[in-house]
């Protein structure tokens, strides 16, 4: 497997080199031409290769902003009414479509962050993640969203915290292993003369209007108890678990552990999603679905892989709507990324619409 992936990197930077290697060679050389997936997937890998770095999920949480509430910028991408009912002081409230062209009015840069908001904290990392990947490093998502900043938003997490019995009890303790390899899913980028950046940008853009949950970014537990992903079975979803391997393959004999969805991989973070690892384990015309340990750090994958053309949706809520007794069991291997209702600080919040 990993010989494949290198062999056809090989190739790709002998491509790239090839003109300067046989510069003395007078012999004809045959064209070698890549597909647009090949460059994107070059591209992003070269520049930080932000999908598999040590700086995705970029977070910050409640304390971090209460104390830093005139060095950052604050925008919140709720509903008109969820910002009205409440919001931070001097948060700006945006539609997400909204977020280059506002981004692009105002010196991005000047700030030391640009934290995000949404009511759980899934919309604002799959944003997040896609405004690094266009190129803005001091962009973070406000971790578990309103919810831990005052008890009165802290419904959003509260609601979907559940040991899912009538979905565990279909998982298994067995490993899955899949050998079978992929080409990249075919994407097309804009046909201009524009640099390779700037055509990744274009596509970023396209997918940050199309939206979260319009852009079927992410899936549900739906109907509630099944083993239904919004109404499909999920036994048709090529199934990953994002997150370290005891969140996958937990102990059978651990009274508390409950396994996986039967068939899912584990991938994980900052290593499995490169193309010289298991990218391409991913099957390119399959809807795939990422689990995590909060539906956060699986939306910021799962903008990665969007942008790289694969039908990729985040689970929302991850294992907190699976096996969240597991979770705050285990609170101490997986801090930050479990809701505890003990950290919701009650910060204050004002209400009402502000100017921008």
């Amino acid at each position: 497997m990993t010989f494949f992936f290198k062999k056809y990197f090989l190739l790709f930077f002998l491509c790239l080199g090839i003109s300067g290697c046989l510069k003395d060679d007078v012999s004809p050389v045959a064209e070698i031409s890549l597909s647009d997936n090949a460059l994107l997937l070059h591209a992003l890998e070269q520049d930080g290769d932000y999908g598999n770095s040590a700086a995705l999920p970029s977070v910050v949480d409640v304390d971090e902003v209460a104390n830093n509430l005139g060095a950052y910028l604050l925008l919140d991408l709720r509903t008109v009414q969820e910002y009205a009912d409440g919001h931070i002081s001097g948060a700006v409230h945006l539609r997400s479509d909204s977020l280059l062209t506002f981004l692009n009015s105002v010196n991005s840069g000047s700030y030391a962050k640009i934290v995000l908001i949404s009511s759980d904290g899934q919309a604002s990392s799959y944003f997040t993640s896609l405004l690094r990947l266009y190129g803005i490093p001091n962009a973070y998502s406000l971790l578990f969203g309103m919810s831990q900043w005052n008890a009165f938003f802290s419904h959003s997490w509260t609601d979907n915290i559940a040991d899912n019995i009538q979905v565990t009890r279909n998982f298994t303790f067995s490993n899955y292993s899949s050998e079978q390899l992929f080409p990249l899913p075919e994407i097309a980028l804009p046909n201009s003369g524009a640099e390779m950046k700037t055509k990744i940008k274009m596509r970023i853009a396209d997918l940050i209007h199309a939206g979260f949950a319009d852009g079927g970014a992410f899936v549900k537990i739906y109907p509630p108890d099944t083993m239904m992903f919004n109404g499909e079975a999920a036994a048709d979803f090529y199934i990953v678990c994002y997150g370290d391997r005891s969140l996958h393959a937990q102990n059978s004999f651990d009274p508390v552990s409950v396994g996986h969805f039967p068939r899912s991989v584990s991938f994980l973070p900052g290593k499995d999603f490169k193309s010289t690892e298991n990218l391409q384990l991913l099957p390119n015309r399959q809807k795939i679905v990422i689990y995590s340990y909060s539906g956060q750090e699986s939306a910021f994958i799962t903008a990665y892989l969007r942008v790289l053309g694969y039908d990729a949706k985040s689970l929302s809520f991850g294992a907190h709507n699976l096996f969240y007794s597991f979770l705050s069991a285990k609170k101490s291997a997986y801090s930050p990324f479990v809701f505890l209702t003990s950290n919701i600080r009650n910060y204050n919040y004002v209400t009402g619409m502000s100017a921008p």
